[in-house]
Formats: C-alpha cells, sequence, structure tokens
C-alpha cells in the first residue's frame, strides 16, 4: 500500500448527537480500500465519503473496496449513496466491492434484493 489517509467529517445532529463519518483510505497501485465507520445518513454527512470514492473511481484503479465493518447505522439515503457509487463505478469500468456488512446491513441489502446489483462480499480480501 502506498497512500494512507485519514478523514473525519462530524455534523451536529442536535445539542448533544453528533453524526460522525470516518475515512481510513489505503491506496496500492491497482486497488484502493476505504474503511467507513460511523452512520452513514446520506446527504452533507456523506459527502466527504462521495467525494474520496469518486476520486478513487477516477484514478485508474481496477478495484475500490469499501470497508463497512463498523458502520453501525445506514438510513436509505445512505444506501441510496452505494448504489450511486455503484453506478459511477460501472460506467467508469471499475470493480466497487462493499465488505465486510454488519449482519443488520447484509439483512437491508437482501430485503432490497441489492445483493443481485451490488459487488458484497463478507470480508475484506
Amino acid at each position: 500500500m502506498q497512500s494512507i489517509f485519514l478523514l473525519t467529517f462530524s455534523v451536529p445532529r442536535n445539542d448533544e448527537d453528533f453524526i460522525s463519518l470516518t475515512l481510513n483510505t489505503k491506496v496500492s497501485s491497482l486497488r484502493a480500500v476505504v474503511e467507513v465507520s460511523g452512520e452513514l445518513w446520506g446527504g452533507e454527512q456523506s459527502q466527504p465519503l462521495y467525494s474520496e470514492v469518486t476520486r478513487l473511481l477516477e484514478a485508474g484503479h481496477k478495484e475500490v473496496v469499501l470497508d463497512i465493518g463498523n458502520i453501525f447505522f445506514a438510513n436509505s439515503s445512505g444506501v441510496g449513496l452505494l448504489i450511486r457509487l455503484h453506478v459511477k463505478a460501472e460506467k467508469l469500468g471499475v470493480k466497487l466491492i462493499i465488505a465486510n456488512p454488519t449482519p443488520n446491513l447484509r439483512k437491508v441489502f437482501e430485503t432490497m434484493n441489492l445483493t443481485q446489483v451490488l459487488h458484497i462480499e463478507p470480508a475484506v480480501a
């Protein structure tokens, strides 16, 4: 792996709670792995994830892996973001792999039939 980046972005939800999304990117010549931690809400909160994955997709990597094993909450907008990123990857000829989903997220993907569309792997290989 050549580079490691750490990005933390927090948006206040109310006076006491914060929505936090942390990205840790590891890049090699052919593959990039983005470890995503926190809550995936979509909208402004997920813009850093969208920007980082878009940058990696456009950088010429053959695969971009999203390790979502530390996402403890995702709403429908967050799942929609993963779908938008998948579509963008397909258009660019890059394989976007959603890896290490929690059992709850795996169930969401199965219920929405997204296991037939997204490249979902049980672990980061």
